[in-house]
């Protein structure tokens, strides 16, 4: 509620997510193919990639966003010749692009909990391709690879004196240092 634009909308739910429920990955049985019914996840408080992927999926739907589940490799790369689901072992969330297609296509990974919402996490997918999963048009895109666009990292020192007693030879120094990290190492650094 008041949050006027789609990236704010993404954002907002984005970081829900992440913030709701842990991550716990789950691989056998069933359960590594179907996910949890989005209610059960936030009940759970846990799920694996597929129920933190579909929970943000019906949530952006629900505002007006449209979203799909995509799968990707997070070892290595998809044969994009004969594409089958052994291929992929991880799901994300993708959005499509400004004009609707798969140009601008925006990719979103809430596993990645120390990551900035607004800085969907690409880095390990970036340059493969990716399914992304939909009724009758379920297609292979490409990830774009990452760039270091919007990337910065300040370092600052602050070097004090400090001399309590003037007829003293030594003085002490305090040291003050001070790094902030944006986009790609931010993330990496809080985990």
């Amino acid at each position: 509620a008041g949050l006027a634009t789609q990236e704010e909308k993404i954002a907002a739910l984005t970081r829900f997510v992440q913030k709701q429920l842990n991550y716990q990955g789950l691989e056998f049985g069933v359960r590594g193919l179907m996910p949890n019914a989005a209610a059960k996840s936030l009940e759970n408080g846990y799920g694996d990639c597929k129920d933190h992927s579909l929970l943000l999926k019906q949530l952006l739907n629900a505002v007006g966003i449209p979203a799909q589940l995509t799968l990707v490799n997070s070892s290595g790369e998809v044969d994009g010749k004969l594409p089958s689901s052994s291929q992929f072992d991880h799901m994300i969330l993708s959005l499509p692009g400004p004009t609707g297609g798969d140009e601008g296509r925006v990719f979103v990974d809430c596993t990645a909990k120390h990551a900035d919402p607004r800085q969907v996490t690409t880095d390990d997918f970036g340059g493969r391709l990716a399914l992304v999963v939909e009724p009758a048009a379920s297609r292979l895109v490409p990830i774009p690879p990452r760039t270091t666009l919007g990337t910065e990292i300040r370092c600052g020192r602050v070097v004090t004196i400090v001399c309590d007693e003037p007829e003293r030879e030594t003085a002490d120094a305090v040291i003050r240092e001070q790094v902030s990290f944006s986009a790609t190492p931010a993330g990496a650094l809080r985990s």
